[in-house]
């Protein structure tokens, strides 16, 4: 699942910063394949040390990566987003927060504007990513497909829904 994951946001123009902690070292294998690409500078591993507190320690720990003006948040359960999906977003510069929605429901990838990383890093810890986001106005744009809201928390459910 995250081979495709990031497969679609390098497809994209997408510099990814995949951040890891449970199952790390199966993860650098995993992104070893990227590194022997054409791609490889554009695919960077962040070890989230703190792993078990969950998304937002991991989403924090690779912030100190970003290097443009804007950036995307998505969950490595996500394999039904397209590249096409990241380039429509990039493609709206109305707000500090963009997000697709499926039948009303919001999804991923979000796309931050960097000014954003700032505020996260000097966010008390433990404070909750969605928190510092709703500081900031949103664009919820509707979406097409349903890959922008559907995530897979087990094999046999990705396996079930695979075409």
């Amino acid at each position: 699942m995250v081979e495709k994951v990031i497969s679609e946001a390098v497809t994209a123009g997408c510099r990814v910063i995949v951040t890891g902690g449970f199952r790390f070292f199966r993860l650098t294998r995993i992104l070893k394949k990227f590194h022997n690409s054409d791609n490889g500078d554009n695919v960077i591993l962040v070890r989230a040390r703190s792993w078990r507190k969950g998304m937002d320690v991991s989403i924090r720990s690779a912030l100190n990566e970003i290097s443009s003006d804007r950036f995307f948040i998505v969950p490595a359960d996500m394999p039904l987003i397209k590249s096409d999906d990241y380039q429509r977003l990039a493609n709206i510069n109305s707000a500090m927060v963009i997000r697709p929605a499926f039948a009303g429901k919001r999804g991923h990838p979000v796309l931050l504007d960097s000014k954003i990383a700032l505020d996260l890093r000097m966010s008390p810890a433990g404070t909750p990513v969605r928190t510092v986001l709703e500081k900031y106005k949103t664009i919820t744009v509707p979406w097409g497909h349903e890959g922008v809201i559907r995530d897979f928390d087990t094999r046999s459910e990705y396996a079930a829904f695979k075409p």
